[in-house]
């Protein structure tokens, strides 16, 4: 799969851990990241730090995946689960 800025991320559970790291590795290779997660004191510098947008999650409902179909930009074309 070709990674680069053409291509947008959304990573669940990204402020801390493996989500995180998932995030850091797109990022470095241009992709357009948005990290999803409960904990806004790590996810908002965390998505600072590497260039990503922080999405805050307050309950996994369908609500939070309607913020990520309407975000601004092109849509993504591809998704992983890891």
């Amino acid at each position: 799969m070709k990674l680069d800025d053409t291509v947008a991320a959304v990573v669940t559970g990204g402020a801390s851990g493996l989500g995180l790291a998932t995030a850091t590795a797109l990022r470095g290779c241009g992709v357009k990241v948005a990290i999803f997660d409960f904990n806004r004191e790590t996810g908002e510098p965390a998505a600072n730090a590497i260039g990503a947008t922080f999405c805050h999650v307050t309950s996994w409902t369908r609500t939070w995946w309607m913020k990520a179909l309407h975000a601004p930009g092109k849509p993504t074309d591809r998704s992983a689960s890891w």
